[in-house]
């Protein structure tokens, strides 16, 4: 059975006009926005990107099956296949995501935060999968495009749906949870991520709070209680939630996993630091919406896996890495910092290679020179530092070791490449290495030469 919609209901759903006056109303199966992966019988949206405008695809889309094309009114001219006309592609999908959500039976549980977000949605997606057919994002498709193309990419069968929101500036969650409209919101933390376009943590709680503007009546928003700014901000504006804080219960961080206890069950936790412990907790708030309780939870959790670049731990010539590329933000920064000195014992040395911490704007020099200082306070020995902003990290860490008296050795490169370059001579056997930046630095091409991969 066809999973999507008919071409009619997309023109509907998207506000577009057709092209053709005698118009034929066909299934159509899904939707894609890249020519390369169309299927037979899809839908193929033209983005227009900084770097590539998909109108330049529409014909490669048809000779791969599409049935028809969301294209931008007078972009193309003419064309014999069916072309729906809008005046924004970008905005047609959000609309078009938002109709076909209408559509579906599914729960819905949008989850944001500074940091978390991707860890907690796939603990969720982990643990709800074992009894309901569940659909949820891959990677992180979680803006104005990624969001809309995981609720197309939904099968009219799904039982949850589990999506992922994120946001660099102001307005975008709300955007995105009128698109998502959940029943259950899930705030994870509240930091300095991206706080160049927020100006303050205030404004960035009170940018993920907004996540509650799309929540269906009678839906329920969980959120970290650790997060003053953002519990100032909610009962400031006297919105109800459900608040969770690790702190309040028992829990144990251990190297490569935890523990916390509630309703007198130990649930055990299979990814490393406290973080996940947290990311672990909210999961549990939320599957009790959906009938676990804290034994079924500690049995199903058993078998999750950290996502890719986040938190991985692997052991590579008897050097264990732990691969923390994907992004970085200060309170992130700081989680993984912590579980790389969990493993400072019996001689092991432990290497932070860090890299720029981006979108922090006049707290920028402030925010590195912080994290130069933790890792010296958490007594890491040797910090190998890349990027523009390193001198910061590395002038700071120097100082604080002066100060504490202790012998840490340091390395500063300019870039990635040059850090590619002398990596291999810098970590030996027996090393314990953290590899932590903004995405954009690509540190993982650093982990790349070490694993030889």
């Amino acid at each position: 059975m066809p999973k999507f919609l008919t071409t009619e209901q997309i023109i509907n759903g998207c506000g577009g006009k057709i092209n053709q006056d005698d118009f034929s109303n066909l299934q159509c199966s899904g939707v894609c926005i890249d020519s390369r992966q169309v299927k037979s019988g899809d839908c193929f949206v033209a983005i227009e990107g900084e770097n590539f405008d998909g109108h330049n695809y529409v014909s490669q889309a048809f000779e791969r099956g599409a049935v028809c094309a969301i294209v931008r009114k007078g972009v193309i001219t003419s064309s014999s296949n069916s072309l729906i006309e809008v005046s924004d592609t970008v905005s047609a999908l959000g609309r078009l995501a938002s109709y076909y959500r209408d559509l579906l039976t599914a729960k819905v549980i949008g989850i944001t935060g500074s940091v978390g977000k991707t860890s907690c949605r796939d603990i969720i997606a982990h643990l709800l999968s074992q009894r309901f057919n569940c659909h949820s994002a891959s990677k992180s498709f979680n803006n104005h495009i990624g969001l809309p193309l995981t609720i197309l990419n939904a099968l009219r069968d799904c039982e949850v749906l589990i999506l992922e929101l994120g946001t660099n500036h102001p307005g975008e969650i709300e955007y995105l949870t009128k698109i998502a409209k959940p029943d259950f919101a899930v705030i994870t933390k509240v930091a300095a991520a991206h706080i160049e376009y927020f100006g303050s943590i205030e404004n960035i709680a009170a940018e993920k709070a907004s996540i509650r503007l799309g929540l269906k009546s009678g839906g329920k928003l969980i959120v970290n209680a650790e997060s003053t700014q953002l519990i100032g901000y909610l009962n400031e504006n006297k919105i109800s939630y459900t608040g969770y804080n690790i702190n309040n219960i028992s829990y144990a961080v251990q190297n490569e996993g935890g523990w916390f206890e509630i309703d007198n069950v130990r649930v055990p936790v299979p990814l490393p630091g406290k973080g996940n412990l947290e990311n672990a907790l909210a999961a549990l708030y939320l599957c009790q919406e959906f009938g676990y309780r804290a034994d079924d939870f500690a049995q199903a959790i058993a078998t999750v896996k950290p996502p890719q670049m986040r938190l991985n731990i692997t052991d590579v010539d008897g050097i264990k890495i732990i691969n923390d590329c994907y992004n970085a933000n200060p309170q992130s920064m700081m989680n993984a910092i912590e579980v790389l000195a969990g493993f400072k014992q019996g001689g092991i040395r432990v290497v932070a290679v860090l890299g720029d911490m981006l979108e922090l704007g006049d707290k920028t020099e402030a925010l590195h020179r912080q994290i130069g200082q933790f890792a010296i306070d958490k007594d890491i020995d040797v910090m190998i530092a890349t990027g523009k902003l390193s001198d910061y990290l590395i002038s700071a860490a120097k100082m604080r070791a002066s100060e504490l008296s202790r012998d840490v050795e340091f390395h500063d490169f300019p870039d990635t490449e040059a850090l590619c370059l002398n990596i291999g001579n810098l970590i030996k056997a027996g090393d314990t290495v953290l590899f932590k930046a903004s995405r954009s630095i690509g540190l993982e091409k650093a982990v790349a030469v070490i694993t030889k991969s």
